[in-house]
């Protein structure tokens, strides 16, 4: 791939602009250059030529605005064909003389006004006509954006401009490459109220592109002497060899496979049972190692919390603790080993599950006395006991540490004691996790929370209701610490002063939880919010679960008035505005308008847009239909899996439901799941938080 950048330089008269434009192609390797707004006269190029990259080639167009656009190339490294010139961008082809690859690159600068600017999507239309399997890549400085998101003040753009860039990337086939760096390219240079940030340069690239070269991205950089960044693509020609060991299922499928492990694990080794299957594993590495070169390259806390087991309500009975705390079993460890996806990421050992199931003949009786040791002893070896680290970014633009969520990667043999702890743990998480908690308690559903909150949120925009508020709590490093949310409850709820949320008295509702994602309810006055700040105090003493006042919201009714800035002011949350989104989902008190809509409907169109290198190739397509439409049984395949269907959500009940509000929703699910207005519901049916919510809403009768 030809390393190709493209700068808005405003200017290369200047001796520093020059010396900027030199040291980016050398700190990133450029082999490729499109400059813009080089402001350079006729009778000065040979003068500008002369002071920097020497030996390149260049080209320069006079026909738009600012000096029009400027190439440069490294002769040695790239042969260029002019293709095509037009006032706003310039067409050409580059032969990578290295790798001996060809591709299409356009470089561009949009004209300001939106009348001019749409010559350059007619230009490009035309470009995509003629081009079909040629890898294609448009960059440059569009002075257009695609939506709110890529501007940050005031603006002038509308959405006729951002409608007709997305239609023009939709007509052509181009997609955004993936990029890091800055997330607005150009800057006013004003400060305060006038500042005014845009992401006005990027990269687009075709289909082509992206199967030639998947892994490719760009690099936005800082400014510098400008007030554009610079763009540099970035990427690789191909995978990097893997240099730790990874096992890959297709050994299993080998013949001389089991027997391959069998002389590895008929070895005695000096040892606990534990230490003598690492031991093994770790020699059975070199084996499949030399196999895949045959084949190819396919902390301890103690807290003292006897002070709240007179107030814990939520206990096991001596029956259920017993059942807990038994010996276990190597039908258990099985069970426990084989419903581990064989494609889940292995851990620092390399192996995925699939070497153990299908070497289970061979290694199981090791596996579980190990494993059985371990429940024994409690000792776990280093070996077994560590994991790779994954950071997957929380942002787009990820610039701090705190920016991403750390995933820890187990062995397998650590994943199949925790799930043997987990299979053991999930049919009384119920009798011990609070109501409002419902994430990851078999019987509770995400849904509940979302249902719940927003019929909690209904009616905020009147001011004929009682006073209400709302905190969104986000929780500081929510990830590897325990959850004490009983002890605020327990403080709460003894506090003399606190008032409930309207609607939620009668069922004592103070929250609502799903992991860390948290709401508090309460009534809008100073003495409630006093309380539930010194509760919020007080759990992050005890827990170590400190609030972030920075992303914490507060929302209030607009009932709330003349104590509305002292209630922010105690609190020291942000105060937020409906609609907000909570757990994914936008809440508001009223109908969601064109505007709430319109960032999905981006998102929409972007992963539309983005799927287009997913499809067929032309000669896939003109083989299906040769072969004929398959008639699909659509009611059989939106089964269920364990019903012999394929899972596939129905579009057509999905329709119906987004029709629907969610207070009928919630009447649905509650008939769902107790059967039937008329009917007597079960017992074990009314632990649910929406269903007991609903059943007071709608004056049922609890012993209906």
């Amino acid at each position: 791939m030809i390393k190709v950048a493209s700068w808005n330089v405003r200017g290369l008269n200047g001796a520093d602009h020059q010396r900027a434009v030199e040291h980016l192609v050398r700190e990133y390797h450029i082999s490729f250059i499109g400059l813009i707004e080089t402001r350079v006269s006729l009778a000065n190029v040979q003068r500008v030529r002369l002071n920097f990259l020497r030996n390149w080639s260049w080209f320069e167009d006079y026909s738009g605005p600012a000096g029009g656009i400027w190439l440069a190339w490294n002769p040695l490294e790239v042969s260029v064909e002019i293709l095509r010139v037009e006032p706003q961008f310039i067409h050409c082809r580059a032969f990578n003389k290295r790798t001996h690859t060809r591709c299409l690159i356009s470089v561009l600068y949009g004209d300001y006004e939106l009348i001019p600017r749409r010559e350059l999507w007619g230009g490009l239309r035309t470009l995509a006509v003629g081009i079909s399997d040629e890898p294609w890549l448009v960059l440059g400085d569009f002075n257009a954006v695609l939506d709110d998101s890529e501007v940050r003040g005031r603006a002038a753009d509308t959405s006729v401009s951002m409608a007709e860039f997305r239609t023009c990337m939709l007509d052509t086939g181009l997609v955004q490459l993936p990029f890091t760096g800055c997330p607005y390219t150009w800057h006013n240079c004003s400060e305060g109220t006038r500042s005014l940030w845009k992401r006005l340069d990027r990269m687009l690239v075709n289909e082509a592109w992206l199967e030639k070269w998947p892994g490719s991205s760009y690099i936005s950089a800082l400014p510098s002497t400008s007030d554009h960044s610079p763009l540099i693509i970035s990427g690789t020609n191909g995978e990097a060899e893997r240099t730790i060991f990874r096992f890959d299922n297709y050994l299993a499928q080998l013949p001389g496979f089991l027997g391959s492990v069998e002389n590895i694990w008929k070895h005695h080794i000096t040892g606990t049972e534990m230490y003598e299957v690492v031991c093994k594993l770790k020699a059975l590495k070199a084996v499949f190692r030399q196999q895949r070169k045959q084949k190819g390259n396919l902390t301890e806390t103690v807290i003292d919390l006897s002070f709240l087991r007179t107030e814990l309500k939520h206990t096991l009975t001596l029956e259920e603790a017993n059942l807990l705390i038994r010996p276990v079993t190597r039908e258990e460890i099985k069970e426990a080993i084989f419903d581990i996806d064989e494609e889940s990421a292995p851990g620092p050992d390399g192996y995925t599950s699939a070497f153990f199931k299908s070497a289970w003949p061979v290694v199981g009786q090791a596996i579980s006395e190990a494993i059985c040791e371990f429940f024994r002893t409690g000792q776990l070896l280093k070996q077994v006991n560590t994991t790779v680290l994954a950071l997957i970014p929380k942002v787009n633009l990820p610039s701090y540490v705190s920016d991403y969520r750390p995933i820890s990667c187990c062995n397998v043999l650590y994943k199949v004691i925790t799930k043997v702890i987990v299979q053991r743990m999930q049919p009384v998480l119920h009798l011990l996790i609070d109501h409002s908690q419902t994430a990851f308690v078999p019987g509770r559903s995400i849904a509940d929370n979302i249902l719940l909150a927003q019929e909690l949120l209904a009616g905020y925009n009147q001011r004929r209701l009682p006073p209400r508020c709302t905190l969104k709590v986000d929780i500081q490093k929510a990830y590897d610490s325990w959850n004490g949310i009983f002890c605020w409850r327990y403080r709460v709820q003894n506090a003399a002063h606190f008032q409930y949320h309207w609607k939620c008295k009668e069922l004592g509702i103070l929250n609502l939880c799903f992991a860390d994602d948290v709401l508090l309810f309460c009534k809008a006055h100073i003495p409630s919010i006093q309380v539930l700040k010194d509760t919020l105090n007080e759990f992050a003493a005890l827990s170590g679960l400190n609030v972030n006042p920075e992303k914490s919201q507060i929302i209030l009714s607009r009932a709330v008035q003349q104590e509305r800035q002292q209630i922010i002011d105690c609190l020291g949350f942000q105060e937020g505005f409906l609609p907000i989104r909570y757990l994914g989902v936008p809440l508001t008190s009223s109908r969601l308008t064109i505007a709430d809509c319109r960032p999905l409907l981006t998102k929409v169109d972007t992963r539309l847009a983005g799927w287009s290198h997913h499809n067929l190739s032309y000669a896939g397509r003109v083989q299906l239909i040769r072969r004929g439409n398959a008639k699909v049984a659509w009611d059989q395949i939106c089964k269920p899996k364990e019903e012999g269907g394929l899972g596939i959500r129905s579009m057509t009940v999905s329709n119906k439901a987004l029709y629907e509000t969610p207070m009928e929703i919630t009447t649905k699910r509650w008939n769902f799941n107790l059967g039937g207005m008329d009917s007597a519901p079960p017992a074990s049916k009314l632990h649910t938080l929406d269903v007991q919510w609903c059943d007071g809403l709608l004056g049922l009768e609890e012993d209906a």
